[in-house]
């Protein structure tokens, strides 16, 4: 008994010299210890943020998967990791947005043509009242052999005549003259704000919403997807946070949860059943930190 017992404790000496590699030895070999450690190391919260986000992100950056419904699981698995990444379209929106603000030129534009409407309406009428005999005979004179067709067509020649070089240029003439004061205040508008925005650090993070991101009325990429957010221009940074607030406090009347609104109520009944089973509460979200 003692020769085996001699004999054990030799083997266990070699055996933890050589790090624990020989069958049967008093440790386990490093294969099984490194098996054993990555074993306990794969739970559900690792292989969200290990293995699921990143291929999620993958297919939003490269538009595989459209962003608006892959941030939003993105956002129902509970990942606080950032998103870094965006599609190219979302991109290239943010950087529009971005040379609108370094070249004012053409909201100021715009600013100008808000406050100048109601004139530029009178002024229109006054041209459209006195060229309009001379503007719809033009417009007879200029029918081919079926011209008869329309020449007592008395809707359409004014239709054709209203966008005749004849009416505009009356009616530029008269905006050029133009002296009220309406125009006045229109034109005030529209220096003040180039001076503002010639004095203004081209690199400081300004915020984006739908209504100062896009005046012709549409929605883009950029806004669809992120709703309001934060450019930095200096870093070249779209920042953000993807959380919805208040879920605490419940749905409204229609079963909606109001910083949800425009999932309907398919987002809502995503919110509750990832509420339920614990993927998120209602503090979850994650930052947006991705360069355009």
């Amino acid at each position: 008994m003692e020769l085996f017992q001699s004999l054990l404790n030799k083997y266990q000496q070699v055996d933890k010299r050589l790090g624990g590699w020989l069958p049967g030895g008093g440790t386990a070999a490093p294969v099984t210890r490194k098996v054993q450690e990555l074993t306990r190391s794969l739970t559900p919260t690792v292989i969200r943020d290990k293995v699921a986000i990143p291929i999620l992100d993958k297919g939003i950056e490269s538009g595989i998967l459209p962003a608006a419904p892959a941030m939003f699981g993105r956002y129902l698995s509970g990942t606080s990791n950032p998103l870094t990444v965006l599609p190219t379209s979302i991109k290239q929106d943010v950087s529009q947005l971005v040379s609108q603000r370094v070249d004012p030129r053409q909201t100021a534009q715009d600013i100008y043509g808000s406050a100048m409407s109601g004139r530029a309406k009178q002024l229109w009428n006054e041209a459209w009242s006195d060229k309009k005999e001379k503007a719809v005979a033009d417009v007879k004179s200029q029918q081919g052999l079926l011209g008869f067709l329309r020449k007592n067509d008395q809707n359409w020649l004014e239709t054709r005549a209203q966008v005749s070089p004849i009416v505009q240029e009356e009616y530029q003439r008269l905006l050029e003259q133009d002296t009220s004061p309406e125009k006045t205040k229109a034109l005030a508008a529209k220096e003040a704000y180039l001076k503002a925005a010639n004095n203004q650090d081209l690199n400081a993070p300004f915020p984006v919403t739908h209504s100062n991101a896009y005046r012709d009325g549409r929605r883009g990429p950029s806004t669809l997807t992120l709703g309001s957010f934060t450019v930095n221009p200096g870093s070249r940074e779209v920042i953000d946070q993807y959380k919805f607030d208040d879920l605490d406090k419940g749905k409204n009347l229609q079963g909606l949860y109001p910083d949800a609104l425009a999932g309907g109520k398919p987002a809502a009944f995503l919110i509750d059943f990832a509420l339920n089973k614990g993927l998120i509460t209602p503090q979850s979200g994650y930052n947006i930190r991705a360069k355009y």
